[in-house]
């Protein structure tokens, strides 16, 4: 399903990130790289210089151009930096690549796939995860991905959390100006685990994000996702689910704001491998003058996964006629005893709910915001973190505040 308010004429690229990155890449070796781990980075380098950046020959990035949104572009190469910290500020655990442990396996997007060229890019900053860390008691944790300006970082994270453990992850991603976060965050919830995983982005002008979250969840384990999203040149969020015991369960809920030429992509790919395991992937998005939001959900069903329930919805609201949503929910099922459901719809606001506003007091602006609240409403009033709330409520005011003055 694809909505276009008017026809768009693509640009042109006119340079390549691909051809400037290799002596960038040479000097960052030369200052960051020791015998023990060149070779495996530069090997690395080679296979994603092989492969390249994906592009709309990949199904999974035909609808977001990344190549078109760095090809001018020369990152500095950082030395790949996360920190975990516990709610109190604490640090747990800070991206030191010398001392971290080589355990970030991902899952690919598609089964069989031949490889992501965007983890080869990474590898080849960094032979090893930068962070690598157990969650073993109830809490409140802070993982946050230290991206300086014109750089390019790309962590990657491995996070487990143990058996009966229930904990809260807040991942900020913050991008600078012209910066490009390139994250890869690995968790394992282990058999009556739970986490309930907030992701807060803030993109810079010309920013770019590719954020990557990668989860498997056993046995009576439950994993709970909530992104809010403004976009930013391109911002893409990818995430890979694997429900592997009986009663597994994900629950992955975005709200994606766009307006400008902002550009968010959420890729969801959700995998029942067992019996009675439960997953939804619910989407809101509203979209105004040139934004586009793209959806892509997947759900697979294994044959051995019955009395499987998943449910995918993608909701959207056109404010111009510029604006763009584009949605593909799927369903891959090869079970016969489930529960599976998918829905994709697109529209502008009610004029006859806008008039009976209008005739009841309220003026346009009023009108329109009241309106897209109730659209949103029960998205944000699932949020049970207080302080997550209340910023997610400040990026909605701010956001209905900058679409009515662009209005008026």
């Amino acid at each position: 399903m694809s909505v276009i308010g008017a026809d768009k004429t693509e640009e042109l690229d006119t340079g390549s990130f691909i051809d400037t990155i290799s002596d960038i890449h040479a000097a960052y070796l030369q200052e960051n790289g020791n015998q023990t781990t060149d070779l495996s980075m530069k090997e690395s380098f080679s296979k994603f210089l092989a492969q390249g950046l994906p592009g709309k020959k990949d199904e999974y990035w035909k609808y977001t151009d990344l190549g078109k949104a760095i090809s001018k572009k020369s990152f500095n190469l950082q030395s790949p930096k996360s920190l975990l910290c516990a709610d109190n500020g604490e640090a747990i655990e800070e991206g030191a690549v010398q001392n971290a442990s080589k355990e970030d396996v991902v899952v690919p997007l598609k089964e069989g796939s031949d490889g992501n060229s965007l983890l080869d890019l990474s590898r080849s900053l960094s032979d090893c995860a930068v962070i690598n860390h157990e969650i073993s008691e109830n809490g409140r944790y802070i993982l946050t991905h230290n991206t300086y300006e014109n750089s390019l970082n790309s962590p990657r994270v491995v996070l487990k959390v143990k058996n009966g453990v229930e904990a809260t992850l807040i991942e900020e991603l913050d991008c600078p100006d012209n910066s490009w976060l390139n994250s890869f965050v690995t968790i394992e919830v282990e058999a009556n685990g739970k986490l309930t995983h907030y992701v807060k982005s803030k993109q810079e002008t010309g920013s770019v994000l590719t954020s990557h979250i990668n989860v498997g969840v056993q046995e009576d384990g439950l994993y709970r996702a909530f992104w809010l999203n403004k976009g930013g040149k391109i911002g893409r969020n990818s995430v890979s689910i694997r429900l592997k015991g009986r009663r597994a369960e994900s629950h992955l809920t975005a709200l994606n704001l766009l307006k400008n030429n902002n550009h968010q992509d959420s890729t969801f790919y959700v995998r029942h491998d067992a019996e009675d395991t439960h997953s939804t992937q619910t989407v809101k998005n509203i979209a105004a003058d040139k934004g586009r939001v793209v959806f892509q959900g997947k759900t697979f069903v294994e044959k051995d996964a019955q009395k499987t329930d998943a449910r995918q919805l993608c909701k959207s609201v056109l404010l111009s006629r510029t604006a763009e949503i584009d949605a593909k929910p799927e369903l891959e099922i090869y079970a016969d005893d489930v529960q599976c459901a998918h829905g994709a719809t697109c529209g502008e606001l009610d004029e006859q709910s806008l008039f009976y506003l209008r005739s009841r007091g309220l003026n346009d602006n009023q009108a329109r915001a009241l309106l897209l609240r109730a659209f949103i409403e029960d998205v944000i009033e699932n949020i049970s973190d207080e302080n997550i709330l209340n910023a997610y409520e400040a990026n909605l005011d701010s956001f209905l505040a900058d679409i009515n003055s662009d209005a008026g």
